[in-house]
């Protein structure tokens, strides 16, 4: 999909690389906090994972529509 020279699935896939380094740094810091094996960091790991993604694919939908978010998100 393009639209105006800009390639939208290079544009998202930027944006997912983006969206994996910041919740890896998050995890990382709340993880040197927490302990990795703690039940609050695996907790709050799934809490922040769950909600990070399903936002990202909330975006996705919102502006590509819902084709477009299976061949981003396999």
């Amino acid at each position: 999909m393009e639209l105006s020279g800009i390639d939208f699935i290079e544009v998202m896939s930027s944006i997912k690389k983006k969206h994996r380094w910041y919740l890896a740094s998050l995890l990382r810091d709340i993880e040197s906090l927490l302990g990795e094996d703690s039940e609050e960091f695996l907790v709050i790991r799934k809490l922040i994972l769950d909600t990070f993604n399903d936002f990202l694919r909330a975006v996705v939908r919102i502006i590509f529509g819902e084709e477009i978010e299976g061949l981003l998100f396999r």
